[in-house]
C-alpha cells in the first residue's frame, strides 16, 4: 500500500535533520533508521531538493546521493530562521487554524499542528491578533481529504457515495484507499469493490464517506 502523505512528510522533515547531523551518510544506514526500504529513501531524496525555504522560491536544498552516500551540499544555507512577511504568516496562521477544525485529523496531528501554531502566534506578535479575525472555510472535499487520510493510515475500506458526471448519477460502493494526490484537483486512488479494479475518484464528488470497520486490502499492482 502506497505510504500515507501525511506520514511521508514526517519523515521527510526528521530526514533533513538527520542528515544534516550526519554527512554523508551512507544510503543503507538511514534507510534502516527510519525503517523503510532504501528504494524509498531514494524516492524521498527525489523530493527534497525541490523544497526550499521560502514560500516565492528560496533556496533550495542541494541534496543528492550516488546509490551508496547522501551529500547535502548547502546545509548552511538554509539553516538560518525564517522570516516570514506579516501577510505570509497571516495566511499560514488562519490556514493552520482551518486545517485544525478538519473532522478526522487524527489526535497526534492535531496536537503537533496546534504545538506549531502556538510557536507561529508567539514569534508573530501582532500579526497573530489580525490572523485571528480571519474566517477560513473549507471546500467539502476538506472533511472527505481527512477520513481518506485516517482510512490509509489505519488501513481500513471506506464506503462513499460518489457521483459520476459522466452517467449522471450517484453510486454506492465499498473502495480499499491505496494513495492521494494531486493533479488540478485531489484525487484518491483506491480499490473499488464494485467494479473489482482500480478507480481513480475525485474528492469533491464525494457526496458522503463512511469508515468501516472492515481491513483494507487492495491487490498489489502487477507490473
Amino acid at each position: 500500500m502506497a505510504a500515507n502523505a501525511i506520514d511521508q512528510t514526517r519523515r521527510m522533515l526528521s530526514l533533513v535533520t538527520y542528515l544534516r547531523e550526519r554527512p554523508g551518510a551512507h544510503v543503507a544506514d538511514v534507510a534502516r533508521a527510519f525503517g523503510i526500504t532504501e528504494d524509498e529513501l531514494i524516492s524521498d531524496l527525489d523530493v527534497l531538493p525541490m523544497c526550499g525555504t521560502s514560500f516565492r522560491g528560496g533556496d533550495l536544498l542541494d541534496i543528492d546521493t550516488d546509490g551508496d552516500r547522501i551529500w547535502w551540499h548547502n546545509p548552511d544555507d538554509v539553516a538560518a530562521p525564517l522570516r516570514l512577511p506579516a501577510h505570509e504568516a497571516t495566511a499560514l496562521l488562519a490556514a493552520a487554524r482551518a486545517v485544525a477544525t478538519l473532522r478526522g485529523l487524527r489526535g497526534s496531528d492535531l496536537e503537533a499542528l496546534l504545538r506549531a501554531t502556538a510557536k507561529l502566534e508567539a514569534a508573530a506578535g501582532e500579526t497573530a491578533g489580525a490572523s485571528a479575525r480571519l474566517s477560513v472555510t473549507f471546500e467539502a472535499e476538506g472533511g472527505v481529504f481527512a477520513e481518506v487520510d485516517r482510512a490509509i493510515s489505519e488501513r481500513r475500506r471506506l464506503w462513499v457515495r460518489y457521483y459520476s458526471p459522466a452517467r449522471d448519477e450517484l453510486t454506492e460502493r465499498e473502495v480499499d484507499p491505496i494513495r492521494l494526490f494531486a493533479v488540478g484537483h485531489t484525487y484518491m486512488e483506491a480499490w473499488c469493490r464494485l467494479s473489482e479494479a482500480r478507480r481513480t475518484f475525485r474528492l469533491d464528488r464525494v457526496a458522503e464517506i463512511r469508515l468501516l470497520d472492515e481491513p483494507a486490502a487492495p491487490p498489489e499492482l502487477e507490473l
